[in-house]
């Protein structure tokens, strides 16, 4: 399991909250873990922080989209890459989404909740370039 402890998202915050991001990030970790416990979800013994797995991250990135399963959009100066998910094809079984309606040639559909725009409904991002 992977804790975000660095986005951008989580940057605006700590600024707006005039807080460090590690002290964000440290409550928002207390929140998690609480709730955990309170739903009764077992905690993994390992837990790696995102702001010490870049690199892995990036080589993942890299081969989804050499693969063909990721691709790179550009919006205004940032360069972010997103999942396509109907070239997955179990893509929506586990949550039982019905791929089936989606459309099935590339087009812009939709704003991410960060800036850019994937193609198709269930894309979504994977690398943020900001």
């Amino acid at each position: 399991m992977t804790l975000t402890d660095v986005e951008d998202k989580a940057i605006f915050e700590a600024k707006k909250e005039q807080i460090s991001l590690k002290e964000l990030t440290a409550r928002n970790e207390t929140i998690l873990l609480r709730d955990f416990e309170f739903l009764r979800i077992k905690v993994l013994q390992y837990m790696i922080r995102a702001s010490t797995a870049f690199d892995h991250a990036a080589s993942i990135v890299k081969t989804l989209v050499e693969k063909g399963y990721a691709y790179w959009h550009m919006h205004e100066n940032e360069r972010n890459a997103y999942f396509e998910s109907l070239k997955f094809t179990g893509f929506g079984k586990l949550s039982k989404l019905d791929i089936g309606q989606w459309p099935k040639r590339r087009r812009r559909f939709h704003k991410d909740t960060y800036p850019g725009t994937p193609w198709n409904r269930g894309d979504f991002i994977l690398w943020h370039g900001c």
